[in-house]
């Protein structure tokens, strides 16, 4: 599962971007050590249940998880799995699926606040 892994730091704020990551992947990072500490997690692999795992999200310390998902896809991402884990660390949850485009918005001192641009509920 090779992926392009990028954190963003703008104003003392972290984002993590991960690509399509799985928990292979995960692992190796927190293995070496990685400073991967983030505000914001890019949601690995769409919400993919063989990404985020449990250890991954202690390791991050993410306060709000982004998931990238088409409507209805095929895939049935987001999984059931990892939109729990995301709500058993108290993550606030985006998905695109659910509320369209998604805009942060990065103030000073790691201060952000994060505007979905749709609503479909």
């Amino acid at each position: 599962s090779n992926s392009l892994v990028m954190i963003l730091e703008a104003k003392g704020l972290r984002i993590l971007f991960t690509g399509d990551i799985n928990s292979q992947s995960e692992y190796e990072m927190m293995k070496r050590g990685l400073d991967l500490k983030s505000d914001i997690l890019k949601v690995p692999h769409h919400g993919a249940d063989d990404a985020t795992t449990q250890d991954f999200l202690v390791y991050i310390l993410p306060k709000v998880g982004i998931i990238t998902a088409g409507t209805n896809n095929p895939w049935g991402y987001p999984t059931a799995e990892v939109l729990e884990r995301l709500k058993k660390k108290s993550i606030q949850i985006y998905r695109t699926d659910k509320n369209g485009d998604i805009l942060v918005k990065i103030y000073n001192r790691a201060r952000f606040r994060i505007f979905p641009l749709q609503n479909l509920d």
